[in-house]
């Protein structure tokens, strides 16, 4: 089977399927499966993630009592004692808050690597045990290639793994996150706040834009990954029979056409993820600008202070980071959704021959007659 017929066969196949299931259905039996294999390791490190978000939400509060109580009371030739007071308990309180924060995060990071291991270590296990249970039908037909069941145990395991360490778990996480510091700026300042979201519309047009393009991208990415693999481990597997027939030259051009190929692929999706940082950090700096400029006339006119202004700083960056982590995890979602279709097709895969309802299980075999 040549390189072009290969990629067909896959993309046919791949499609097909993978649209019956469902983008938000291949996700929600994804997060089913992490959690039902690893439910003893998924409490602490709810815990810890909650842990995070209460840190972050605690630290602009301190940095707003620091400047407000401490540093503006002493500018404006309040009594020093207690303004250093004020300014050794927030230091305090602000150190311990950052300790807090650094551990949980270090504990957070082994649980989800540790998560993704075993996770990965599940799949592969279930995958070949799998291919075990086909029957012979499944592994005859010329689509089931060696290539693309090493390709399902390798590369689509190794891409699921990647989408738990990038923040599968931590999705809902951000979206804590979002909303809590979208309820401590509304009340800071709900003019600022206003003025802030100018620039949402913009993302959200931006995000859906490139999420579009992302998925057309990351499905071709994965079927030319299929289709390398499988020529890689066809011309291995028939290198006798290349070299018996002297067309090691043709078999070096498919290899190379198909790697090249894949490399197009893989180019189109790295200038994609190097574009998204660069325009949403350009839109959010004239959010930011505009900001500033709202924010010194506000101060001026004595609606607000310049801790409140710091505060909402840090809120600010507290809601638009995880935004634009998730339109970026988005991305790389659409990656994984291709191979995570590709593993659920597998294992919803049915054998042909199947044991009668009423058949017998053995318990015990003794080893003899």
């Amino acid at each position: 089977m040549n390189g072009d017929q290969m990629k067909n066969d896959i993309s046919e196949e791949n499609n097909g399927k993978t649209s019956k299931l469902g983008v938000f259905l291949i996700l929600k039996r994804l997060i089913k499966y992490v959690g039902k294999q690893n439910r003893r390791i998924l409490l602490p490190l709810l815990l810890f993630i909650s842990l995070n978000i209460i840190f972050s939400w605690i630290s602009p509060l301190i940095f707003k009592y620091f400047i407000d109580q401490g540093l503006g009371s002493a500018l404006g030739g309040g009594g020093g004692a207690s303004n250093i007071d004020i300014i050794l308990q927030a230091g305090i309180l602000f150190f311990m808050v950052s300790i807090l924060s650094v551990l949980s995060k270090i504990a957070q990071g082994y649980i989800i690597q540790k998560l993704a291991t075993i996770t990965m270590f599940n799949l592969r296990a279930e995958l070949f045990t799998k291919f075990q249970y086909l029957g012979l039908d499944y592994h005859d037909s010329p689509k089931k290639s060696t290539g693309k069941k090493v390709s399902y145990l390798t590369n689509d395991v190794n891409t699921i793994q990647e989408l738990i360490n990038s923040g599968l778990l931590s999705i809902v996480a951000n979206l804590f996150l979002i909303f809590g510091a979208l309820g401590f700026m509304l009340t800071l300042s709900p003019h600022l706040t206003f003025i802030s979201f100018l620039i949402i519309p913009v993302l959200f047009l931006i995000g859906g834009v490139i999420l579009k393009i992302a998925r057309k991208y990351f499905e071709e990415l994965r079927e030319r990954v299929s289709v390398v693999t499988a020529t890689l481990d066809e011309s291995i597997m028939g290198m006798k029979v290349i070299k018996s027939f002297a067309v090691e030259d043709e078999n070096y051009k498919e290899l190379r056409n198909a790697t090249l190929k894949e490399k197009e692929a893989k180019l189109k999706t790295a200038k994609l993820n190097a574009l998204i940082p660069g325009i949403t950090t350009l839109v959010i700096t004239f959010g930011l600008i505009l900001l500033f400029f709202s924010a010194g006339v506000f101060i001026r006119d004595g609606l607000i202070t310049i801790g409140t202004l710091v505060a909402f700083i840090f809120y600010l960056f507290q809601f638009f980071e995880p935004l634009i982590g998730t339109i970026s995890f988005f991305t790389l979602l659409q990656n994984s959704i291709a191979a995570g279709g590709r593993i659920l097709i597998l294992l919803d895969e049915d054998p042909t021959i199947q044991d009668h309802p009423s058949a017998n299980s053995l318990k015990k075999i003794a080893g003899s007659i």
